[in-house]
């Protein structure tokens, strides 16, 4: 039996590289509530984004930070809703709820995931002041183009926050806010955490006083906040895994430029990763042609290489979010059936990567070959259907 090569295999920053962080949070004795260093932690990821000092925020989560800023961005609430993709993780939706919005779900585009910004601006249009936020998802670490997202917040009012969860490698200061997860399955991992890239330092203090459930100076909770704070231990963790970032970016650029050159001639598959691209995240995404995931999944099970479809089912058909409005969901169950997550972390070598693209090739052509169904959104099309609420209702 072949050695197993797993999807994941999660390797946070050892005690030695703990140790001096360890050491400092005994010698203060200060643990949360905005430690020191905590706040160098955000300062730092301010850095590598290239933003302006202070307009980074750590939070306790990746949840946490999306549910802060949405806040931020609807601080009334009231059940308005929150537009977002079906085709996402459980945790936008919990994160739109904890916010006090109410999901509404849309479909995504069948090759590439995301939101369709015209379909969003014509909802955003027909719904009013319905809408409280919208929320653009980053496919796991493929960046967003800011463009028109910028544009629907400046044209029509509506606020944008942007869950860049995965997207460690390459977010940067933009018109619109931006949230990171510092889980441990991240290319950036702190076991737990996570981050909101500010506007500018008004938002991001705002931010903070939320996320310690909105108190002033005089802890008065002045503003609605949630208990969102990292814990110094936690803010530890992500100084050492940023002190060997270089060294993690780099095997894990090789190992998609591996991935890169063994699937480029593949029929029936696309990396989602496209030519050119050279951005990295602790996922490697591949698209097939047709709707044969789950069989490429235990197809690669029977040489003992995990893969998963990730984000399937798609959300609506999670029972805890069912009952929430949206449009029709073609594009998103349609990518749910075709996106697979290959392994991806440190750990494999490029032979492990030889292994799995030698395996994927051995896969029939006829299970992977070009199917009708999977060709872009035809936008002339797109632009004459009606925009309609599925059978959940509003």
């Amino acid at each position: 039996m072949p050695r197993r090569i797993p999807l994941r295999k999660v390797r946070l920053p050892e005690e030695p590289a703990l140790t001096p962080y360890v050491r400092e949070i005994d010698e203060t004795g200060w643990y949360s509530n905005w430690g020191p260093l905590a706040r160098r932690l955000e300062a730092r990821l301010a850095a590598h984004a290239g933003a302006a000092e202070g307009t980074v925020v750590a939070a306790s989560s990746g949840t946490a930070a999306l549910t802060t800023a949405l806040i931020e961005a609807c601080p009334t609430g009231g059940g308005r809703y929150c537009l977002l993709p079906g085709y996402s993780f459980a945790a936008c939706p919990a994160a739109v709820l904890g916010a006090g919005l109410t999901p509404y779900f849309l479909d995504c585009d069948p090759v590439t995931g995301v939101l369709d910004p015209w379909r969003v601006r014509a909802l955003c249009r027909r719904l009013g002041d319905a809408v409280g936020a919208v929320m653009p998802v980053s496919v796991f670490g493929r960046p967003l183009d800011p463009a028109p997202w910028r544009a629907i917040q400046a044209d029509l009012g509506v606020p944008v926050v942007a869950d860049a969860a995965w997207c460690i490698d390459t977010i940067g200061p933009d018109e619109m806010m931006q949230t990171l997860s510092l889980h441990a399955t991240k290319a950036l991992g702190a076991g737990e955490g996570g981050a909101i890239l500010a506007r500018n330092a008004g938002e991001a203090e705002r931010l903070r006083r939320r996320l310690n459930f909105g108190f002033d100076a005089g802890r008065r909770a002045g503003l609605r906040g949630i208990n969102g704070k990292m814990s110094e231990y936690s803010a530890a963790v992500a100084h050492a895994a940023l002190d060997r970032w270089p060294e993690t970016r780099a095997a894990l650029a090789r190992l998609c430029d591996a991935y890169d050159a063994a699937l480029a001639e593949v029929p029936g598959l696309t990396p989602l990763r496209a030519p050119g691209e050279t951005w990295v995240s602790g996922a490697y995404p591949v698209r097939l042609h047709k709707p044969h995931g789950r069989y490429l999944v235990q197809a690669l099970a029977a040489h003992s290489i995990e893969a998963r479809c990730w984000w399937r089912p798609i959300l609506p058909e999670h029972a805890a979010f069912a009952r929430y409005p949206g449009t029709p969901q073609i594009g998103c169950r349609r990518i749910a059936e075709h996106l697979v997550n290959l392994p991806m972390h440190s750990a494999l070598g490029r032979g492990d990567v030889a292994r799995i693209c030698d395996t994927v090739r051995s896969v029939p052509p006829q299970c992977l070959e070009q199917s009708t169904s999977m060709r872009p959104l035809d936008k002339s099309q797109d632009r004459r259907s009606r925009i309609t609420k599925n059978s959940h209702g509003s």
